[in-house]
């Protein structure tokens, strides 16, 4: 009986721990992450509500043309294979965010994104 009880509570732990791992949750490494896979399926303009307002405001003519070459460059390598969170540093209303990125061409590199909280929610800091 005890054996069944501490089985049922590991699983309920590792399946807690795996939907964690694979960015369960509204943090900043899933919000960049949500943004690499919008330009992945050609969603430039669903991709620019990742990017706070101020960046939207100051860089408006430049967005969207960077997000289409990020999109072109992504479907140019076959697509994006998988997103990993390297580094997620929070601080306050801050953040960091690492990104490790493999393409389906075995091409694979890493992105940073500076991150702002706005009304609750992550967005990308343009620079």
């Amino acid at each position: 009986m005890k054996t069944k009880r501490w089985f049922g509570m590991l699983v309920t732990v590792l399946s807690f721990v795996l939907l964690a791992s694979c960015g369960f949750g509204s943090g900043p490494g899933k919000t960049a992450s949500d943004f690499m896979y919008e330009l992945d399926r050609g969603n430039v303009s669903s991709a620019a509500k990742y990017f706070s307002a101020d960046s939207r405001a100051r860089f408006s003519s430049k967005i969207t043309p960077a997000m289409t070459r990020m999109s072109q460059q992504i479907a140019a390598r076959g697509g994006i294979k998988n997103i990993t969170v390297v580094r997620e540093n929070i601080n306050g209303e801050l953040a960091d965010v690492i990104l490790e990125i493999s393409f389906h061409d075995g091409f694979g590199g890493r992105e940073m994104f500076s991150m702002i909280k706005e009304e609750g929610e992550w967005k990308i800091i343009a620079r």
